[in-house]
């Protein structure tokens, strides 16, 4: 089964938000109506976001935010991941990417 508690070892995640950010994963959290997701998840879903949290427009390397995934179909799940920002890229591919 898909360990979506650690995902550290997992392939990175490209989701699309308009800045090119590189982060950390610091924390995932699963919430909906089983525990379990399908081993799946990340490739079939990667873009299906609702919400980034604690975000203005000051964004410095160390910095933390929360970003929510959401699954839109079978019981609603989402996974919401702790992150930080590990470092800020020039690039204009305007591509979150959740490093290892």
């Amino acid at each position: 089964m898909f360990d979506y508690k650690n995902i550290s070892d997992q392939p990175k995640v490209p989701v699309s938000i308009g800045l090119s950010l590189i982060f950390t994963q610091k924390e995932t959290e699963i919430t909906g109506s089983q525990a379990e997701l399908p081993e799946d998840f990340l490739e079939k879903y990667p873009a299906y976001t609702n919400g980034f949290n604690n975000f203005n427009n000051d964004i410095n390397p160390g910095d933390s935010a929360q970003f929510i995934m959401s699954m839109p179909l079978e019981n609603d799940h989402r996974v919401a991941m702790t992150v930080e920002v590990d470092q800020i890229s020039n690039s204009e591919d305007n591509v979150l990417y959740f490093e290892k």
